[in-house]
């Protein structure tokens, strides 16, 4: 017989380790295969060198070739990732775990949340694998977390920590943040990647990572498995995103604020501004008003609004509670729906690929979005790489005030204009970047 010389104490201890160690080889085992390593390819677009550290976890890898992780998330061929990994692909091709590759199709994106939804072309496997959900709103700081996706392109690589803080925000990673941060090893590539709990249920996709040298520092931060659910749900059944709009320009409530104002908490969310053929107008909505809950739920601050506006359904009816001279109010508003975004390329010649912009109205959603404080022009959202706006250095952001001298009020004012000189060689824009104004020359057609 042999005895062991162990303590009791520590062959519990090593006990216990190894139970620990062969859960967490187990769980790991059964996700490994829901999880891809994405290949997206894009036309005309170089990727930032190695050393050209973004705030994001995609890695380029070579000139227009970025690489990403997705999870599967519908036997149908599903499979969600980040927006900024599938952004502008013309090409894009997922590995699992046994090394089979298929090329895949976007069905939907949803910049404002940085989610994508992409589905395997043509026959789909009967055997492939789906991952599970938590439920995100139960998440509590210091339980533990396994990330896997394709750090530095080493594809299906596994780390462990713990969920440090839930709902982050005001990050800049997306419009609508309500963010996980782990301290689980996340690198450039895990983009799109899960993060799950022990029990390998997806609570969040991992986005970005917060560095100074584009490595692991202990900040990655995950979009909640719950906005996850509810974005590509909506994304494979209608291809895009419909939200909730008011038509309100608000602000955070500071100390001096709120004693000018007379009120007893900084809660709450003041409204600068109305849009005039808004919902909220309408509804009664004033400059100067403090909404302190929309329906039953406090108002906490800007970033909070947004995304309880955002999820009301357009059409339904809402109740906001705001205080007004020192007085409480309560006001039922009809939600509107939040007003896409326009092509102008179209508006030029029909040919996508002239001036190459998208653009949308100054709201709450681009003023908070871009940090700006105009009410007029139209909001450049998007810019493809290598188009004549691109190359005339229009980037997102910049605010277009005039085309060839004729002011634009609004997105629709800007796509009109450009319609009526349809077929011009070139056209002057004179766009607001920050607090100064330049005047640009776009010449259509003088693309790549």
């Amino acid at each position: 017989m042999i005895c062991s010389i162990l303590p009791l104490h520590a062959q519990q201890q090593t006990s216990l380790l190894v139970q620990m160690n062969s859960d967490l080889k187990k769980v790991t085992s059964g996700v490994l295969p829901t999880v891809v390593s994405i290949s997206a390819m894009r036309k005309g677009e170089k990727a930032a060198s190695q050393f050209d550290y973004l705030p994001f976890g995609t890695q380029p890898f070579s000139e227009g070739k970025a690489l990403g992780s997705g999870v599967i998330i519908d036997k149908r061929g599903y499979i969600v990732t980040n927006n900024h990994v599938v952004r502008n692909a013309n090409e894009i091709t997922v590995t699992l775990v046994d090394e089979r590759e298929f090329r895949c199709l976007v069905v939907g994106t949803d910049p404002a949340t940085d989610l994508a939804v992409i589905k395997i072309s043509g026959t789909v496997p009967a055997d492939l694998p789906v991952i599970q959900f938590a439920d995100s709103d139960k998440l509590e700081p210091g339980q533990l977390a396994i990330a896997i996706g394709n750090s530095f392109g080493f594809s299906h690589t596994v780390t462990l920590g713990i969920v440090s803080a839930v709902r982050r925000e005001g990050l800049g990673v997306a419009d609508y943040e309500s963010l996980i941060q782990t301290d689980a090893a996340i690198n450039p590539g895990n983009s799109g990647g899960a993060l799950i709990d022990i029990d390998g249920r997806l609570i969040g996709i991992n986005t970005a990572i917060y560095s100074s040298t584009g490595g692991n520092n202990g900040l990655g931060f995950a979009i909640p498995s719950n906005m996850v659910r509810s974005i590509s749900d909506q994304l494979i059944k209608e291809g895009k995103i419909v939200r909730g709009w008011l038509g309100l320009s608000i602000q955070d409530i500071n100390k001096d604020i709120a004693e000018k104002k007379k009120l007893t908490t900084s809660e709450g969310v003041l409204v600068a501004d109305v849009s005039a053929d808004g919902p909220a107008k309408k509804g009664g909505v004033a400059p100067g008003d403090v909404i302190t809950k929309i329906g039953d739920t406090p108002a906490k601050n800007v970033s909070q609004l947004r995304r309880m506006i955002a999820d009301q359904k357009p059409g339904s009816t809402v109740k906001l509670t705001l205080v007004r001279g020192g007085k409480v109010m309560e006001l039922s508003l009809t939600v509107g729906r939040l007003p896409e975004p326009k092509d102008v390329s179209s508006a030029a010649s029909g040919d996508n690929s002239s001036i190459g912009i998208i653009v949308e109205d100054v709201n709450e959603e681009s003023a908070y979005r871009y940090k700006i404080s105009d009410k007029n022009g139209a909001i450049v959202v998007d810019v493809r790489s290598g188009s004549p706006a691109d190359k005339a250095g229009i980037i997102a952001g910049d605010i277009i005030k005039e085309v060839d001298e004729k002011p634009v009020k609004n997105s629709d004012e800007l796509y009109k204009v450009v319609k009526a000189q349809k077929g011009k060689a070139s056209f002057m824009f004179l766009i607001k970047r920050g607090t100064s104004q330049k005047y640009v020359i776009v010449k259509v057609g003088d693309a790549d």
